[in-house]
């Protein structure tokens, strides 16, 4: 038969006791475990901020900056363009919109070059040539800025989009030059469109108020 395994009488099994090895190993196995989930966490936190930040639109900045129809955002905007024009400059044409102003003057160091001096939603633009079309001759269509009364751009304004009679009226730009052939004086057109229909108004270099008329 086979033999059984008996104890021996009085005497009793050793105790078992938790191996410390075992205990350390297991606390570390939670701690990095914890640290994991936690890193986990953050990155998924992370992510969520990138993704917000880049679902926001893009600022336009035409769309915060002052209007150059309005009084004080032409006076703003004529301020920090006048700074870059050569002093007693020849100009050929002024063109305000609500985002942009535009200056055409005479290089004060050639007879036939012309440049481009733009402000746009608050930012001035580096000056580029414009080439010159028309029959006429550059030296009678130059004036000095000293001979129009550019502040009263936003006024204009205000009266064309009063008086010029069209459906949802909307200044698209007001242009300051000489009015040839007619003449040689300075006028002021402020362009308007409408739903169906345009037109515009005409002044002096002045502001004072010639006529106003439907294209």
């Amino acid at each position: 038969m086979p033999a059984s395994r008996s104890s021996t009488p009085g005497s009793s099994a050793s105790p078992r006791h938790p191996n410390p090895r075992g205990v350390e190993g297991s606390a570390r196995l939670r701690a990095r475990l914890g640290l994991c989930l936690l890193a986990v966490s953050l990155c998924a936190s992370c992510d969520r901020a990138t993704l917000d930040s880049i679902a926001q639109p893009p600022t336009n900045p035409s769309a915060t900056a002052p209007s150059n129809l309005d009084p004080k955002g032409f006076e703003t905007s004529w301020k920090l363009l006048a700074r870059t024009l050569p002093k007693d400059t020849a100009v050929l044409s002024v063109v305000v919109s609500q985002s942009a102003i535009r200056v055409q003057a005479k290089d004060p160091q050639s007879s036939e070059l012309v440049f481009q001096h733009e402000i746009r939603a608050g930012k001035i633009r580096q000056p580029r040539e414009v080439s010159l079309e028309g029959q006429g001759t550059l030296a009678h269509n130059l004036f000095p800025l000293s001979e129009a009364k550019l502040s009263v751009v936003p006024q204009l304004a205000v009266e064309a989009l009063d008086r010029v009679k069209v459906r949802e009226p909307e200044i698209t730009r007001v242009v300051l030059k000489r009015d040839l052939p007619k003449s040689n004086s300075l006028r002021f057109r402020v362009l308007v469109a409408g739903l169906s229909r345009q037109g515009h108004l005409e002044a002096d270099g002045q502001g004072n108020i010639l006529s106003v008329k439907l294209d």
